[in-house]
């Protein structure tokens, strides 16, 4: 069979936690050799095994009331019982469901979803679906699990695919302060692929999932690819437990080295036949990076991800006080960074960070930057002047002047830290405001709202 290669990209970590009792096997045609590894991919449809991978990522989509589709108005669910779900543009190209669902109610639970499996607009009985006796990933609601169905990519190629919905009735915040109970429908894609083959002399197992709903598993920086000893991703769907997985990206990191990511699709399919890994050339350096607190305070990154481009994610950290990586040689934007930080433990609150500057790493130096040792710096600006760029600080001010207070946070390499949280939760006593005088006397005070 013939077939095209896509060029891909894999890179920060999301979660996949899959039901207990699943294992793989490795498929026999996986092949290795120095230079290039390559998994031979098989759908994982709902039949093939025991179990069913579950996902920690999901979408929200609209709700209406009145039916608006030939396929919906074909099932004359009796007004007050239906509660039909408009998809976005983007997941409207798989065609083969489009704006084509509903959700049969009996008082605030789902009893049955309907959708347009075949895309011919009318209702048949397969298309209509009853709650899964499996726990909803999510632990909470009714949870749906299409079968699989041939679902059609926006260049009118054929794909294996399936889904799963979670219906449930929640108290939300209306405006006004007001709560009440409203309607909840949240979607997974759990389109499938998986393969095994030999690395360094142990079986890896690697999995491809569709994230954003448009039948293909070639989206830089949205469709996930998971790599791990096949032992190591066998015992934690035993335990289930979370596996990480990483968005797709040019470049795979395995025991520190690199390969360049290759996935093969079948001739005038959208369906992915194999991956391929061969070893990369790329030119590299060390990128080390130290996070201190201040006062005392013990501090750990977090999260971080490095960026490449507009949606290619390469790396991310979490939970460490330094890093220390090889790098391809580069620019790169920081995006999502934060650290966690306390007196008595380190995980006590965390706090978000703009960076307002990418890194590059070069070729034969090691790029050094450190994060942390936070200094408050408080400002007051005249009203009428405050957004002038070229305004200079002010410590005397008339009386009767109209001022704005504020304060910015800043770290050892210019970094700007933002929102605060307590981890964990828990009540935040309202920060107390005292205005002194030169003389230290209180002429002052009060509190404001906390973040």
């Amino acid at each position: 069979m013939s077939s095209k290669t896509l060029v891909l990209m894999l890179g920060v970590c999301v979660f996949l936690a899959a039901g207990a009792g699943v294992s793989f096997a490795a498929p026999d045609s996986a092949t290795t050799t120095t230079r290039e590894i390559s998994f031979d991919l098989k759908y994982l449809g709902l039949t093939a095994k025991k179990g069913e991978p579950r996902y920690g990522m999901c979408f929200g989509f609209e709700q209406m009331d009145e039916a608006n589709t030939s396929f919906t108005k074909s099932l004359n669910l009796p007004r007050g019982k239906g509660v039909y779900v408009r998809h976005d543009p983007e997941t409207a190209t798989l065609g083969g469901y489009g704006d084509s669902m509903a959700l049969e109610m009996d008082g605030d639970r789902a009893v049955a979803l309907y959708v347009d499996l075949n895309g011919d607009g009318k209702f048949s009985p397969n298309e209509k679906i009853p709650p899964s006796k499996d726990k909803s990933p999510t632990g909470e609601g009714t949870l749906f699990v299409t079968p699989d169905f041939k679902a059609k990519t926006k260049d009118g190629k054929e794909t294996l695919y399936r889904f799963l919905l979670i219906q449930s009735f929640d108290e939300i915040q209306a405006l006004g302060g007001r709560k009440t109970t409203g309607n909840r429908i949240s979607v997974f894609p759990a389109c499938v692929w998986e393969g095994s083959a030999p690395m360094d002399g142990k079986p890896f197992h690697l999995v491809l999932f569709d994230r954003d709903f448009d039948g293909l598993l070639s989206t830089l920086g949205k469709d996930r690819f998971l790599l791990m000893p096949e032992t190591e991703y066998a015992k934690g769907l035993e335990r289930d437990v979370s596996l990480q997985a990483a968005p797709l990206n040019r470049l795979a990191i395995v025991n520190g080295r690199f390969f360049d990511v290759h996935v093969e699709t079948a001739a005038g399919s959208a369906q992915p036949s194999k991956v391929i890994l061969r070893k990369s050339e790329i030119a590299t350096s060390k990128l080390v990076l130290e996070v201190k607190g201040s006062e005392g305070v013990k501090a750990n990154l977090a999260t971080l991800q490095l960026r490449v481009g507009e949606e290619n994610l390469l790396l991310v950290w979490d939970g460490a006080s330094s890093v220390q990586k090889e790098l391809p040689v580069g620019a790169y934007q920081m995006a999502w960074p934060a650290l966690q930080y306390g007196s008595a433990k380190s995980d006590e609150w965390t706090v978000d960070i703009c960076m307002e500057s990418g890194i590059t790493v070069e070729p034969g130096a090691p790029y050094a930057m450190k994060l942390g040792e936070l200094n408050l710096t408080p400002s007051v600006d005249l009203m009428q002047v405050r957004s002038k760029s070229d305004t200079k600080p002010q410590t005397v001010f008339k009386k009767g002047d109209d001022i704005l207070c504020w304060s910015e946070v800043r770290g050892a390499a210019g970094e700007r830290y933002t929102l605060f949280k307590k981890i964990g939760g828990g009540n935040i006593g309202d920060p107390q405001i005292r205005i002194l005088s030169a003389e230290g006397r209180q002429v002052a005070s009060g509190s404001t709202s906390y973040g």
